[in-house]
């Protein structure tokens, strides 16, 4: 790698399952209307322009990689041991670590995921190629707002991101508890205006209403909350000092519902 000194490692090759017999991921070309086929192992610049089928989960050309013991510094959230699913035919970088250090491992002893420390920041090398890909869409939208990602791929994702926060001794701006996956939440904040709205979005289909939603919002630096309310009806929503920043536990809603938070 030309960033080798970023990564921290050098690369040994190109890695993942090469056996046709054990490869059930199928993927489509835009403007060919012929019958899907099968993922062809390799770095060719052609199987770049290909469409990963994502309707359905494959089962043979699944493989995990699973976190090492003691990294939970490196990745707060994630136990020692979770196991991550990959689409193997995909194919992921073997590499050699020098600076890094291993956080999580292939099957096979080859690393997925490694960090090492550049200058006061943490830089993560994930080595599947494409691990986003690691998902199932919703099965009938052609472009789908959702994607069910398969177990640990987003938590491990999130622990890389607060990992690296806690390394600079910094926090998420807003976070929240208590719900489920489904439930998007998108921050806009208005500096001009001292404050920002919060989005709260439920994807999930079958559920009736969400409960028990926990907003934590931190503001800038020097800053303090002075108030919080939902702009549809002007409602107060009541909060409590924390760390940082307050916590406020928010009303049940279906679908979507907005926070406005205000600091001096």
């Amino acid at each position: 790698y030309r960033l080798a000194d970023l990564f921290g490692v050098s690369y040994a090759g190109h890695a993942g399952e090469a056996d046709p017999a054990k490869c059930d991921t199928t993927y489509w070309k835009m403007g060919n209307l012929d019958p899907a086929e099968k993922v062809k192992f390799g770095l060719d610049p052609d199987t770049f322009k290909h469409y990963i089928h994502r309707d359905v989960k494959p089962v043979k050309s699944l493989g995990t990689y699973a976190v090492s013991a003691g990294k939970e510094a490196m990745l707060p959230g994630v136990a020692a041991g979770a196991a991550c699913e990959y689409d193997m035919p995909l194919g992921y970088d073997r590499v050699k670590p020098g600076s890094a250090e291993v956080l999580a491992k292939f099957a096979n002893g080859d690393p997925a995921l490694t960090v090492n420390r550049v200058g006061k920041g943490l830089c993560y090398f994930w080595t599947p190629l494409y691990p986003a890909l690691s998902h199932t869409t919703s099965e009938w939208d052609v472009y789908p707002n959702i994607l069910d990602f398969w177990p640990n791929v987003r938590e491990l994702l999130a622990g890389m991101v607060k990992g690296g926060l806690a390394n600079q001794k910094a926090a998420l701006p807003v976070e929240l508890s208590g719900v489920s996956k489904e439930v998007e939440v998108t921050v806009r904040q208005q500096a001009g205006r001292n404050r920002c709205m919060i989005h709260l979005l439920d994807y999930d289909q079958k559920s009736d209403s969400v409960k028990g939603a926990n907003l934590i919002v931190r503001p800038p630096a020097g800053k303090t909350v002075k108030r919080m309310f939902h702009p549809d009806t002007g409602a107060e929503v009541a909060f409590t000092a924390v760390e940082g920043g307050v916590a406020a536990k928010l009303r049940d809603f279906s679908i979507h519902d907005m926070v406005v938070a205000e600091w001096q």
